[in-house]
């Protein structure tokens, strides 16, 4: 976004110009702009050191058992060769 009276280009997610502290409400009104910064940084996310962060992981679903399961090779044909790396 760019600023109208300095003319700084910048995040669309600034409420004021880093430049000259313009408002830019109505710039971003004007443009259709309904930015919402995030309530945490990713750090703070994957740390768990935000309320926020907290709250996703409690509402995360608990992980369902997986049962071991055989893969039938014979199905696939010979025109595929299998090998097993280190």
């Amino acid at each position: 976004m760019k600023c109208e009276k300095c003319g700084y280009v910048s995040f669309d997610y600034n409420v004021a110009c880093p430049a000259c502290n313009k408002d830019l409400a109505q710039v971003r009104s004007r443009l259709g702009i309904f930015y919402l910064p995030p309530e945490v940084g990713l750090e703070g996310f994957f740390t768990g050191a935000s309320d926020v962060a907290k709250s996703a992981v409690k509402a995360a679903p608990a992980a369902a058992k997986h049962e071991e399961a055989e893969l039938d090779l014979d199905s696939v044909g010979d025109d595929f060769e299998f090998t097993l790396d280190d």
